[in-house]
């Protein structure tokens, strides 16, 4: 399931009070996330069903210097692009791509760019000391939805790359 997934890649920490967020220097209101189904088919069979969480990160919901900070992650322009085209094709390379399951999920968020998340219609809790009172998720990584979410990704997959790319490997 999406929300197993979620909790097994540490996207969320769960059942914080108002109080335990503030106390843990969590600003700003909870987020509001949701929940997308899906249907996925394959030569127009239903294969399965999809379900995709994010975070309602729209500015009516985040503020800069609040939920997060620096958006900007680089990313290839169209001359680079057919630069490495023309010298896979001089070089006689051959395309490998793969896909990375969960893909922002992957970014850990430091301490300082944690937020706090409403749990989606359906899945609210609330405290069993206090009914009345709303428990929150704590957003620990990074989630589809996040303005900053795409500069995280970059970051993290840069530094796996990086760090995979540059070991020596002797034959």
């Amino acid at each position: 399931s999406l929300m197993v997934s979620c909790i097994d890649q540490g996207v969320f920490s769960h059942d914080w009070t108002l109080d335990d967020l503030r106390k843990a220097g969590i600003k700003g209101k909870p987020v509001p996330c949701s929940i997308a189904l899906t249907h996925k088919y394959k030569d127009g069979l239903l294969e399965k069903l999809k379900t995709r969480i994010c975070i309602a990160g729209h500015p009516g919901n985040v503020t800069k210097g609040i939920h997060y900070t620096e958006v900007f992650s680089a990313a290839p322009n169209q001359h680079t692009e057919r630069l490495l085209q023309a010298m896979m094709v001089h070089l006689h390379l051959e395309v490998l791509t793969w896909d990375v399951k969960m893909a922002y999920t992957w970014a850990p968020l430091e301490p300082g760019e944690r937020i706090a998340v409403r749990y989606p219609e359906g899945f609210k809790r609330f405290d069993l000391n206090d009914p009345s009172k709303e428990l929150y998720l704590l957003l620990t990584a990074n989630l589809y939805g996040m303005p900053s979410a795409g500069r995280g990704w970059a970051k993290c997959r840069n530094k796996f790359i990086l760090e995979h790319f540059s070991k020596v490997h002797w034959a």
